[in-house]
């Protein structure tokens, strides 16, 4: 379903049977909750996107967990849908804020998912909102071998759990793309083309102004 939660809307979670907490600090592209159900901890995060994305998206984060990357999945509504409301629900994960060598200590596994999915189909939806030709044509774009990227891979997007293991969330960026999106991050080796592909779909004219800065680095001085 589409939709969302606007400022000062609370989310409608009667289709998990949950209840809801209190708003949570972050997502800097979506909305989050803390709620509960049946005694566990829970979050609930507004999406705009279909079914056929989401679907894709978890299939992405089992393969993540296989690869050795703890993930919280989000749990469907008693529809059998992952989003209910404009909203998803996903497990609350305990744990002390990632580090920079934390993410880096993340890199196998990252590559083993590159290596797990080079053959895997784009995000559905994904495809009509990649850059127009003409643009990617002009930005410094990254090269080599293509995979299911994370695409927002920063020491804040990981969480050091009581197991010791290492989680990585927010993968609504996740797609098919050059796994040197990923591989720059890690390195810690910022590039614009790169954050340009990665809001080109959540945030459209934020992505428009930094593809005018690559395209002036790349060219020189406008």
């Amino acid at each position: 379903e589409g939709g969302g939660c606007g400022a000062g809307v609370s989310p409608d979670l009667s289709g998990w049977g949950a209840r809801l907490l209190r708003p949570l600090p972050g997502g800097a592209r979506s909305r989050l909750w803390l709620c509960e159900r049946d005694g566990g901890l829970f979050v609930a995060r507004a999406v705009r996107e279909g079914e056929a994305g989401l679907r894709w998206q978890d299939r992405v984060q089992a393969m993540a967990g296989r690869c050795g990357i703890a993930v919280a999945r989000m749990v469907p509504a008693a529809s059998g849908a992952f989003a209910r409301g404009g909203m998803v629900l996903e497990p609350f994960l305990e744990g002390m804020p990632g580090r920079g060598a934390d993410l880096a200590a993340l890199a196998p596994c990252i590559a083993r998912l590159h290596r797990a999915t080079q053959d895997w189909p784009q995000r559905p939806g994904y495809r009509e909102a990649m850059l127009p030709f003409g643009l990617a044509a002009r930005l410094p774009m990254p090269l080599g071998p293509v995979a299911v990227v994370h695409g927002d891979l920063h020491a804040g997007n990981v969480l050091r759990l009581p197991s010791g293991r290492l989680a990585l969330i927010d993968w609504e960026e996740a797609r098919v793309d050059a796994v040197r999106v990923d591989r720059m991050a890690l390195a810690r080796r910022p590039s614009l083309a790169a954050e340009v592909m990665a809001c080109w779909h959540a945030e459209p004219a934020r992505a428009r102004r930094l593809a005018r800065r690559a395209m002036a680095g790349a060219t020189g001085p406008a």
